[in-house]
């Protein structure tokens, strides 16, 4: 088999079917060699998904739907897009249909939609106004993520929250493709979905197994990345400034202490937090886990912060379910 994802959609690897895996390339490789162009993603809002469930690997549809059709959200959509992308033909993923269409309102004339009713011969001529240039964009529902070869595409605009990682690979790749006819020198990525914080920077390295798929977050405590104040750009989790706007990011002096004491082992009380932690319902966890990735953002906090805070208020590491 041959794909650019090997995850199965519901979180699953491909162990089932096939019996090893040769990694041929990385997306950093196929940047360089030009197959690929750079990816410079946005990071400037996300909906809070408390309360969303999670059905079949993902989050449930209509609760999903609820979360992220809220005006203020598809206002900043608008006004990011405008900000920094306006001249760029654009694809957005939305979560519902009444989601899609009202995303397609506030950003004006001049963009098709697209949804599982759509006609054929309509899917046609939506891909022959874009590939023209004479459409502006398209916001579509579940239609455009997978096959869809349309390389003018330089902007994605990310309204619909995942924990599948092929599909956030899957349709950050609709702006990926060169197209030097219209002066294409990278694609931007909008995260309007929290999905970098879930899975990491798109064109990061990725770990490819033929075991279940498991998002950055799951793996690390946290994505390895950091938003800028300024310009919200996304920048990998080491670097001293923005690579959108060159911003620097704060460094914060810390002063190390050192007393005389006795290093001991507290199993029992490791033992007790744990069990203490199976008192806080699983939505409180999770509200808890957010905040402290929240702190780490606003103070420039290294990657890991929430993932210790909540080892050393709980006593062990978080489970998948308590990331969502």
């Amino acid at each position: 088999g041959l794909t650019a994802t090997p995850y199965l959609y519901g979180g699953g690897g491909l162990g089932a079917l096939y019996q090893h895996m040769v990694v041929v390339a990385q997306t950093p490789d196929l940047i360089r060699d030009g197959y690929l162009v750079p990816i410079e993603t946005y990071a400037p809002s996300s909906p809070d998904l408390a309360g969303v469930h999670i059905s079949h690997g993902d989050y449930k549809g209509d609760e999903l739907a609820a979360a992220c059709d809220k005006p203020t959200l598809v206002g900043d959509i608008a006004a990011t897009w405008h900000r920094v992308a306006q001249d760029r033909t654009t694809c957005v993923f939305a979560t519902s249909k009444q989601h899609a269409r009202h995303i397609q309102e506030e950003l004006g004339i001049g963009w098709e939609y697209l949804d599982d009713s759509t006609p054929l011969s309509d899917r046609r001529g939506v891909s022959a106004r874009i590939a023209s240039g004479e459409a502006i964009g398209v916001c579509n529902v579940g239609i455009l993520a997978l096959g869809w070869d349309m390389p003018r595409v330089a902007c994605v605009v990310m309204a619909r929250p995942t924990r599948s990682k092929a599909l956030y690979l899957q349709q950050v790749g609709r702006g990926t493709r060169p197209h030097p006819a219209s002066g294409k020198d990278r694609m931007l990525l909008l995260d309007h979905a929290g999905n970098v914080w879930r899975h990491g920077l798109p064109e990061a390295p990725q770990e490819f197994g033929l075991d279940s798929e498991v998002t950055t977050q799951e793996r690390t405590g946290a994505a390895g990345v950091r938003i800028c104040r300024k310009c919200f750009g996304v920048s990998p989790a080491g670097v001293d400034a923005c690579r959108v706007c060159g911003e620097p990011y704060e460094v914060r002096e810390r002063k190390l202490v050192f007393r005389e004491g006795v290093l001991e082992q507290h199993t029992v009380q490791a033992q007790t937090l744990a069990a203490r932690s199976e008192t806080v319902p699983l939505e409180r966890r999770r509200q808890m886990y957010r905040g402290w990735q929240q702190t780490a953002i606003e103070r420039n906090y290294r990657p890991g912060y929430a993932l210790a805070i909540f080892r050393n208020v709980f006593g062990r590491a978080p489970r998948a379910e308590e990331l969502t």
